[in-house]
């Protein structure tokens, strides 16, 4: 596919966004284990590391995301696409319940229950905090972002790989 000069930059842009925030999230890692946690012992409780990754989320992923919708010249509106809340609603839940599937049956099959026992902090901050930061920052940003100027493939592909890296080596960094 070939791209206007406006959404190379775009695309420049959008990586340029994402590696600036990829050294963020790695140094608020780096100051949260080396320093903020032998500072302030709040911050190693449940609680205290919730709030912290929470604002962490929303100050390195959040803000990112709207900087680059805005770049992108698109509306909060058509990123979240409300008026196809029934077909994200059901692809959501469906992937959803089949990710879920491959936690419970193992579970099953050991004798192990299938849910929580308990509330927690972290389990707030994995089953929703994250995912729907996430999905705003690589989805509705990356995702939206890079389509300006690469195929569907290419840039579901590129957006899959910098969603692997954020959800699963920076999230474990935070864990």
């Amino acid at each position: 596919m070939q791209s206007s000069p406006a959404a190379s930059v775009l695309i420049r842009q959008t990586y340029a966004a994402f590696a600036a925030l990829w050294a963020a999230w790695t140094l608020t890692w780096a100051l949260k284990a080396l320093v903020l946690d032998a500072r302030f012992g709040g911050l190693t409780t449940s609680l205290g590391g919730f709030v912290f990754w929470c604002a962490a989320k929303v100050l390195l992923w959040v803000l990112p995301a709207l900087f680059l919708v805005r770049l992108s010249g698109r509306t909060l509106r058509e990123v979240f696409n409300f008026g196809n809340w029934r077909g994200w609603l059901a692809w959501g839940g469906g992937i959803g319940f089949l990710i879920a599937i491959t936690g419970f049956v193992p579970h099953a099959l050991q004798g192990k229950p299938l849910l929580p026992t308990a509330f927690s902090l972290p389990l707030l901050n994995v089953l929703t905090v994250a995912p729907v930061l996430e999905e705003f920052l690589i989805r509705g940003a990356v995702f939206g972002n890079l389509l300006r100027g690469h195929s569907l493939r290419t840039a579901n592909a590129v957006s899959a790989l910098l969603f692997a890296m954020i959800a699963h080596f920076l999230n474990n960094l935070a864990a």
